[in-house]
């Protein structure tokens, strides 16, 4: 079986595969190591930068009867091959090419960040993040070479295997409500919130995003936090990124109450992966200030 195409084509390759020689309907295979035998063989042809789903285990779905997404996940659900062809990314819509990126971006520095984190993660999603913070621009105001291309499919693959051993914290665990209930595109879900999650957790005196900026040589050692947080702000302004949620309608109080509830009973285990404390009032925070 091959998928050609974004994370959505190749989750659904996966679950197809995994049907195929598995019986039953694909939702009782939802969760962890439920699936048993080996999926029919599966090459992964990424078309966009940004799920790493061409490396991972796992294959996201939304239950559009319970109103949630959730993944077959585990040994027997992992791609058996992929090919990165930089070439597929040249004409890639800015907007696609920019949501996907911010969710390699998630990616990426959540598993340097995560509680679960260990120095393999750390060191790759250093390089997945700061490949991603260079070149992006670059795409985005048209060098879409092969060389900018091909960094972004790094990026995307090599965040995607840092955070299947690491795990996802606040952005991706609040951005699966807002993607099923809003209809946000997900790399949007989540990036778009990150810049407010660096700020929160420095506020909390935070420290872990030093060896990021370190990396990225950006900042003012005179205030590395602050510097740190305004070179991320310039990026979202070069890339052209959504600044909140409002064109999808989701905005006001009540989405905010709405979010926080759904966050706290479905995403409480990303909430516990933060390097400092992120409890019920910091999702209303983080979330007052997007909606």
């Amino acid at each position: 079986l091959i998928g050609i195409g974004g994370g959505t084509i190749m989750d659904l390759a996966k679950g197809i595969s995994v049907l195929m020689n598995n019986p039953g309907p694909g939702i009782q295979y939802r969760g962890m190591n439920k699936v048993k035998k080996k999926p029919v063989p599966f090459l992964a042809v990424p078309t966009t930068a940004g799920t790493g789903s061409e490396v991972t285990w796992t294959a996201a779905f939304i239950d559009s009867v319970d109103k949630m997404k959730l993944g077959i996940n585990g040994n027997n659900v992992a791609p058996s091959f992929a090919i990165l062809e930089p070439k597929y990314l040249i004409n890639s819509p800015t907007q696609i090419a920019v949501s996907a990126g911010l969710d390699s971006m998630v990616h990426a520095i959540e598993a340097v960040t995560a509680k679960t984190k260990n120095d393999i993660t750390v060191m790759l999603g250093i390089h997945a993040y700061c490949l991603m913070f260079v070149n992006l621009p670059l795409f985005v105001k048209g060098k879409r070479d092969i060389d900018v291309c091909e960094n972004l499919m790094l990026s995307a693959y090599i965040a995607g295997i840092a955070m299947m051993n690491a795990g996802g914290g606040p952005a991706s665990g609040v951005s699966y409500p807002i993607g099923v209930h809003y209809n946000v595109p997900h790399g949007y879900a989540g990036g778009i919130m990150l810049p407010h999650v660096f700020d929160i957790n420095i506020s909390k005196g935070y420290k872990g995003y030093e060896p990021v900026f370190n990396h990225l040589k950006l900042v003012n050692p005179s205030d590395q936090h602050k510097s740190f947080i305004e070179a991320v702000n310039n990026f979202y302004e070069l890339v052209n990124a959504p600044e909140n949620f409002h064109e999808w309608n989701c905005k006001g109080s009540e989405s905010i109450k709405f979010l926080t509830n759904l966050t706290m009973e479905q995403r409480n285990e990303n909430l516990l992966l933060n390097p400092v404390d992120f409890f019920e009032d910091d999702v209303k925070n983080l979330l007052s200030r997007v909606c």
